[in-house]
């Protein structure tokens, strides 16, 4: 089921390096072979309608569940506003099966496989209506589930509800909760789910919680346990009622008390046969304002006690710092590890996850590793409610809400079938040519093979740089006018198998061509909203044009230019804004449509792309200066000095959505700002002049409003 790449390795320093992985959001169903046992790989879902909010959560609920040798989910596709069971295929596409679980505009279903029963139970909230309760059987044969005569039920609530959860008890009878006008409810139906208890309060003290507080609930040992988050009384609770027992009676245990500890965020599951009787729970804190430090997301574990009651142990799993939202858990039955995922940063972005051995949870420091990976916004992730075991492997479903559609990724998990470990390297990189031209050395070749995929090539140079692609081409723009370079390719797979190197090549770089005066001949500017990329249009351009982009960026991302471009200068005022300007020559060969930065976050991000000719291409920067300013309506560039009659390119930007006027003396050649639903927005401006001789004196533009900002000069060397 797990066909994928895995992500490739970084290697030796680099002049220029590309990033080795399955790209985020691609498909890698084409892969050659099984991906490595715990390499998360990530695929893009299918789309859902612009008025479905959100389809994979809420946080206490799951919607994917295995059996017959398939995951299956409760997902809303294509033009339906209708949640539909789904089924996740050997190419990693998802499968309408066409059953309709809940017509409901927006409303969200937690989903329970009961192998003792053979069925499928999904119960349904919504805002505005009442919780109902719908029942499937599976045709082994057709591989179709069918709503069961009488399905669904609707279950008195007295209307819509925050959210809602559904278990099992060991007699079969079927339990919900749910929270409804800041209280906690639990209604119970008889085995087999026809008929269903009004909603009735767990008969246990401080029932009365917050608006938007939710419950969880889980069967165990012999119980029914209700997890809720109390942020009006500062605590989470569980209350257990025994199976068998009237419905009045309950126990109740506060697991976690304290002022800031208790928000809407729980998740729960449980080991069927842990000798320990333990049940876990991810869980949020409202710590957000108590510093980096503070533990923000963890899980929360009971372990039984002599005495019937249980003690509760919270294992931090990242703290303020680490920005993590939205926790869910999912447990390993076949090698005994407790998975933990969650978004991060909080206002969306990549699904990551940590894994710690369930004899002692322990959880290293950080956000963890990316889970579900795309180029875009990714949040509310969702799991099963079983564990998962080497046979089933390991899914998680989450959104992109901003593009209006699904992603999920799929992890092979040890002690499974897994093939024995690949150590045949790929074979020889061969063809290789070196073409120079002005300022840089194109290489081709023809691509390897490998018996599980080749991953990406190593490039290296006579004087010891070395570079990585995932391609069969590479320019070489670290080269100096005149000099001549030896290359070699090497190739590699996911294994860490690499070829020999290819026979050798060598170029020589011509000297720059004489220049005729530097001029302006083009720009282009591009904004995203909060993504992985930042794509600009290339400008009008001729050979031998040198072109300077510069990027404007919140947060403390890495940012990865495009192959050729070369770093001037980065200024950085703190997280709130920061600026990176590079250079690029364009030659003979055809330049492309476009040119994207990529970041390790998902920042906001504008930037623009000029032109100029007349620019010496081995050396085009005579001097750069850059500097952040405090908050202000002035965006200072500080002083740089030339020597001669050059063009001086002036880039500014400031962390707001606003106008920007050029000084005085400077022509504007582009202005760009976030767009209005950028939650952080920024704004860019570039302009020009030709100054005197020596020092050019700082370079003011005005802002329409105070903000942080940076200022950089960047002064062009002439051609000649």
């Amino acid at each position: 089921m797990y066909l994928a790449q895995a992500p490739a390795r970084r290697l030796a320093t680099l002049v220029v390096a590309i990033a080795l992985a399955v790209a985020p959001g691609v498909p890698a169903a084409d892969a050659a072979g099984p991906a490595p046992v715990g390499v998360p790989v990530t695929y893009e879902g299918p789309s859902y309608p612009s008025v479905v909010t959100r389809p994979s959560e809420s946080k206490p609920q799951s919607k994917l569940w295995y059996t017959d040798g398939s995951w299956w989910a409760l997902m809303v596709t294509g033009a339906s506003t209708s949640v539909r069971i789904h089924q996740l295929m050997p190419d990693h596409t998802w499968r309408d099966t066409g059953t309709v679980v809940d017509t409901r505009l927006n409303s969200t279903g937690d989903a329970l496989w009961s192998a003792a029963d053979g069925k499928l139970y999904v119960a349904s909230r919504s805002k505005d209506t009442s919780l109902q309760v719908a029942r499937f059987s599976y045709s082994v044969a057709t591989g179709l589930w069918a709503v069961d005569a009488g399905f669904p039920v609707a279950v008195d609530t007295g209307g819509g509800s925050e959210s809602a959860t559904i278990d099992q008890d060991s007699t079969g009878q079927l339990w919900v909760t749910y929270t409804r006008a800041s209280r906690l409810w639990v209604a119970v139906s008889a085995p087999g789910g026809e008929t269903w208890s009004a909603g009735f309060a767990p008969n246990v003290p401080d029932v009365v919680i917050s608006s938007d507080d939710i419950s969880g609930l889980i069967a165990f040992q012999g119980n029914i346990g209700v997890l809720w988050s109390d942020q009006q009384s500062q605590a989470f609770r569980f209350a257990i009622h025994h199976d068998g027992d009237p419905l009045n009676e309950w126990a109740v245990e506060t697991v976690l008390p304290g002022a800031t500890w208790a928000d809407d965020h729980i998740n729960l599951k449980q080991v069927a046969g842990d000798a320990q009787g333990r049940v876990f729970a991810a869980v949020k804190t409202s710590n957000d304002l108590l510093g980096p430090d503070a533990p923000l997301v963890g899980v929360l574990v009971r372990t039984p006690q002599a005495d019937g009651t249980g003690s509760w142990e919270f294992v931090v799993a990242g703290t303020v710092a680490d920005d993590h939202t939205r926790p869910i858990i999912m447990i390993d039955q076949t090698n005994g590890d407790l998975y933990f995922f969650a978004t991060a940063p909080g206002a969306g972005g990549d699904i990551y996850y940590k894994r710690t051995s369930l004899a002692n949870p322990n959880f290293g420091p950080g956000r963890g590793d990316k889970f579900v990976d795309t180029a875009y916004l990714v949040n509310n992730a969702s799991g099963s409610k079983d564990p998962v075991t080497a046979k089933t492997g390991l899914v998680v479903l989450a959104v992109e809400e901003g593009r209006k559609r699904y992603a999920h990724a799929e992890m092979a998990l040890a002690g499974g079938d897994v093939p024995p470990p690949d150590s045949t390297p790929p074979t020889v990189p061969s063809d290789v040519t070196a073409i120079a031209q002005a300022g840089r050395v194109d290489l081709s070749w023809t691509g390897s093979t490998d018996d599980t995929g080749v991953t990406g090539y190593t490039v290296r140079r006579d004087d010891g740089a070395t570079a990585t692609v995932t391609g069969t081409t590479y320019s070489d723009t670290t080269v100096t006018s005149g000099s001549t370079y030896q290359y070699t390719v090497e190739a590699f797979d996911a294994n860490g198998n690499t070829s020999a190197g290819s026979a050798v090549v060598s170029a020589t770089v011509p000297s720059d061509p004489v220049g005729s005066g530097i001029a302006f001949r083009s720009s282009t500017t591009a904004a995203n909203n909060a993504a992985a990329t930042l794509t600009i249009g290339v400008p009008s351009v001729e050979v031998g044009d040198v072109l300077i982009g510069s990027v404007d960026f919140r947060g403390q991302p890495t940012v990865t230019p495009p192959a050729g471009w070369t770093l001037i200068r980065q200024d950085n005022n703190g997280t709130v804004i920061r600026k990176a300007t590079y250079y690029h020559g364009v030659t003979a060969t055809p330049e492309p449509g476009s040119y994207t930065w990529r970041f390790s976050t998902k920042p906001a991000a504008v930037g623009s792309i000029l032109a100029y000719s007349g620019v010496s291409t081995s050396a085009p920067v005579m001097a750069s200066s850059g500097q952040a300013n405090a908050g202000s309506k002035s965006v200072t560039a500080p002083s740089v000095t030339t020597i001669g009659p050059v063009v001086v390119v002036g880039l500014f930007g400031v962390n707001k959505g606003t106008a920007l006027a050029p000084p005085a003396d400077m022509v504007e050649r582009t202005e760009i700002r976030s767009a209005a639903t950028v939650r952080y927005p920024l704004t860019a401006e570039a302009a020009d002049l030709i100054p005197g001789v020596g020092a050019t004196g700082p370079k003011v533009a005005t802002s329409t409003t105070s903000g942080a900002s940076i200022g950089q000069l960047v002064a062009l060397n002439p051609a000649g």
